[in-house]
């Protein structure tokens, strides 16, 4: 007998090239081959998504429901209205027009749970708890209130450090409330699950990444051939990723340019500000901007790096490195969260120097234990899917 979920993603997580979008979709597609059928609501910019988007998610779920939290007048009334808490909460909240409407398709679906999938969607999931009469099944995206003050930190204006600061209002509260008020907690590190132990939550277990690592089996081929030596993806409007590039610039690029004047690294990832662009030039860094597949992308170096500095839950693209065959160096805060033997899977280095030596011992002599590597893929391959839909069917 299938599972009936209703969805509600904190925005669209197509095109999944980011960790952020790339994690809720990859579970959403091991939940449809486990049976699950699937309601989804979300958000974006504008009420509607381009139909090649939605011809990808009619491949997942069985009904789509976007609406906007653009910054508009009715946005802001939103935020006006439920200003007690974060401004990514209040501007996820509905009309009463809307809901009505929302929850008359709902009724008709006939959901046995609603799948929560991060905090910011959690004002709807309340409402919808209260009118349907079903439980919240929460999967947490990263410990927000911290994640946040760790953005603002990082963030290189006053401008974007107030605006980071005002997103992480209240959101202690709110999260610690979600946390013990639904019925289960599905955390994305086994670190957040101990944080949240710790603080009286026992309704809380581990449901790592889920991805297909068979679809990488081209690019793991492609890889024999790759162009670039190194190679790093990340969110580049993200602050902790900008500060992770301006440390890799400063610190780490001139002793490898130094030790091996041929070498050649690719930065990628989306919307890069002024700064980011000017310094990886002048470095004679490649950038590439907006990729559309994060997978080819990954395919052309032979060596992966991770050179964040700060931040919390769990680095994505630390696991879909794991998909291929290269070796990986990373700072440990690049591997935060993930279970010990998995970590061994890197080359793990904190200061300039010795991340630097770690890359060129990696380029020049990190042969990959292939076994030891498969084994890590196991532990986040989308097959698990079934395990957890079955742990949910339980607690219904």
């Amino acid at each position: 007998m299938s599972l009936k979920l209703i969805t509600i993603m904190i925005n669209s997580c197509l095109p999944a090239t980011t960790g952020g979008r790339m994690d809720p979709w990859t579970r959403a597609q091991g939940f449809k081959q486990a049976g699950c059928e699937m309601f989804l609501i979300t958000w974006e910019r504008q009420d509607s998504l381009p139909p090649e988007q939605m011809r990808e998610y009619a491949k997942v779920f069985e009904a789509v429901r976007v609406y906007s939290n653009a910054p508009d007048v009715s946005g802001i009334l939103k935020r006006l209205v439920h200003l007690p808490t974060s401004p990514h909460i209040s501007s996820r909240y509905l009309s009463r027009r809307q809901l009505d409407a929302l929850v008359q398709e709902l009724r008709a679906f006939g959901a046995e749970a609603i799948w929560l999938d991060g905090l910011y969607g959690m004002g709807l999931a309340y409402e919808l708890e209260r009118e349907l009469r079903i439980p919240i099944l929460y999967r947490s995206h990263n410990i927000e209130h911290l994640y946040m003050l760790s953005q603002a930190r990082q963030s290189r204006s006053w401008r974007n450090r107030i605006a980071w600061r005002l997103a992480a209002s209240r959101l202690s509260q709110s999260e610690s409330e979600l946390q013990h008020h639904a019925l289960r907690v599905f955390e994305i590190s086994q670190d957040d699950m101990e944080f949240w132990r710790v603080r009286g939550v026992d309704r809380n277990s581990w449901l790592p990444t889920l991805m297909d690592s068979r679809k990488y089996q081209e690019e793991r081929l492609a890889q024999r051939n790759a162009e670039y030596d190194f190679g790093f993806m990340g969110d580049l409007t993200s602050p902790n990723n900008q500060v992770a590039v301006d440390w890799f610039v400063a610190e780490v690029w001139p002793i490898l340019r130094a030790a091996r004047p041929d070498l050649r690294v690719l930065i990628s990832g989306r919307n890069p500000p002024p700064e980011i662009r000017s310094a990886l030039c002048a470095a004679g860094i490649d950038l590439l901007i907006d990729p559309p597949n994060a997978a080819h992308v990954w395919a052309q170096s032979k060596v992966f790096f991770n050179p964040i500095r700060d931040g919390s839950g769990i680095n994505v693209k630390a696991i879909e490195m794991l998909m291929f065959d290269a070796p990986i160096v990373s700072t440990s805060v690049g591997v935060r969260g993930l279970p010990q033997e998995v970590q061994e899977q890197f080359f793990i280095a904190d200061t300039g120097a010795d991340f630097a030596q770690q890359m060129l011992e990696a380029r020049d002599e990190g042969a990959v234990d292939l076994r030891s590597r498969e084994a890590a893929r196991e532990k986040f391959d989308r097959s698990r899917a079934l395990t957890f839909i079955d742990e949910i069917k339980a607690l219904l």
